[in-house]
């Protein structure tokens, strides 16, 4: 059932055309405000089908675009340690979360403009694809305050832990230089099931976040 205020993607074809908010819904009647994405403006479009997108296809639409925010409300994340969890006896040990892209070098001067230039640059000397870039640009606009969920792939949760300071560079570390230093709140592992986590970085909403929160203690 679709609401006032919904989000929807707007695609033709397998290409997302446009983002919007959904503004009136009565039954076969739809009212939005929306916004462009890789679009001319005066197209037109008029859903044939509406399905409801999981978490991982909302952050493939939604992470390329900025948005404004409230800056005191809390953000939620989730973020994967690496393949297999590989780094997060590091992260657990040090206080950070990470994620890599390190030809980027330091993005902290970067405003988003430059970012989407310094991709275009690596996409034609890397091979870059753009999905996966941006997520050093997700990484680096959360903020202070912000509540993190690790996760081993799509069946475990590590640790919930809180963002206590601003990005940081650490061109010392290799391939995983972009890093938010983090306090650990609770390192109890729990067993869930979210088939979408199939990116690094997800932004996820409260009610997802106190879910997987309150999910079962592994082995419980």
């Amino acid at each position: 059932e679709m609401r006032v205020g919904d989000e929807l993607a707007l695609l033709i074809g397998d290409r997302d055309r446009a983002v919007a908010t959904l503004e009136a819904a009565e039954p076969e009647v739809y009212a939005w405000t929306q916004q462009s994405v890789d679009i001319i403006p005066e197209l037109e479009v008029f859903p044939t089908k509406i399905v409801e997108l999981d978490a991982s296809e909302r952050e493939s639409i939604w992470g390329a675009i900025d948005t404004d925010s409230d800056p005191d409300k809390v953000q939620y994340w989730k973020i994967s340690p690496g393949e297999n969890a590989h780094l997060w006896e590091e992260w657990k040990a040090n206080g950070y979360i990470a994620v890599g892209w390190e030809k980027f070098g330091d993005i902290s001067k970067l405003d988003r403009a430059a970012f989407e230039r310094r991709m275009r640059e690596l996409q034609g000397e890397q091979g870059y694809g753009p999905p996966g870039p941006r997520q050093a640009w997700r990484f680096r606009q959360i903020r202070t305050g912000s509540r993190i969920v690790a996760n081993q792939g799509t069946r475990k949760l590590l640790g919930i832990g809180t963002v206590i300071g601003p990005y940081e560079y650490h061109p010392e570390a290799g391939e995983y230089c972009h890093r938010l230093p983090v306090r650990w709140d609770d390192l109890t592992e729990r067993s869930i099931e979210r088939s979408g986590w199939r990116k690094t970085l997800i932004q996820l909403d409260e009610a997802e976040f106190l879910r997987l929160s309150e999910a079962e203690p592994e082995g419980s």
